[in-house]
């Protein structure tokens, strides 16, 4: 967002009472008129400013519900609804049904066990490295996440526990064992050990 657009939307004008303003007003203002934004500050500068301090939220997913796809940081928040053509760089997640969303709000989920393995799946990727190579993550069953990988592989991971374990078989696997040009469906669903089934060509 532009400073101009961010100003506008506060509602504060020149010549206002630098004292009597309401700062929580101006906060509410600005997160509903800019969706976009993930941290916002307001400070009174005696004798004549007001400083406005943001940061913006980046999309790390697009949530596919009901045929519309909702923009989603890594914290849950809805950030906007954009067409299929506009996912195409994101991991899409599927199987979840949105309740009521709307730009700005947090992701509410119908199904209300899923929306906690999603975040920590979608964040510990992220942190991991490796979201952008996530194409479709399939959340139909906590107890039965699959996703996809680097366009070659289908990844079975059972529940999110012990993920971050999980995560480093992935890339044994790949990494180590596994030719570049072999494809195939890796079972991580047992946090004890991993199984690849190489694609039938």
């Amino acid at each position: 967002y532009s400073q101009q657009t961010v100003a506008e939307a506060s509602g504060l004008e020149l010549g206002a009472n630098l004292i009597l303003f309401d700062k929580n007003t101006v906060l509410r203002r600005i997160r509903e008129a800019c969706p976009y934004l993930d941290t916002i500050q307001v400070r009174r500068r005696l004798p004549d400013t007001v400083e406005v301090i943001v940061t913006e939220c980046v999309p790390v997913a697009a949530v596919r519900s009901e045929g519309s796809f909702w923009l989603m940081d890594r914290e849950g928040k809805l950030l906007e609804k954009v067409s299929s053509s506009q996912v195409q760089t994101l991991p899409q997640v599927t199987g979840l049904t949105l309740v009521k969303p709307r730009a700005g709000d947090f992701a509410e989920i119908s199904e209300e066990d899923a929306k906690k393995p999603m975040i920590l799946l979608l964040n510990t990727a992220e942190d991991d490295g490796i979201l952008q190579d996530i194409g479709e993550m399939d959340l139909s069953e906590q107890y039965n996440i699959r996703f996809t990988y680097l366009g070659r592989f289908t990844v079975k991971l059972g529940s999110t526990e012990e993920l971050a374990k999980k995560l480093r078989f992935l890339h044994a696997i790949v990494e180590e064992k596994l030719e570049p040009n072999v494809s195939g469906v890796i079972d991580l669903s047992d946090p004890q050990k991993a199984r690849f089934v190489p694609k039938n060509n």
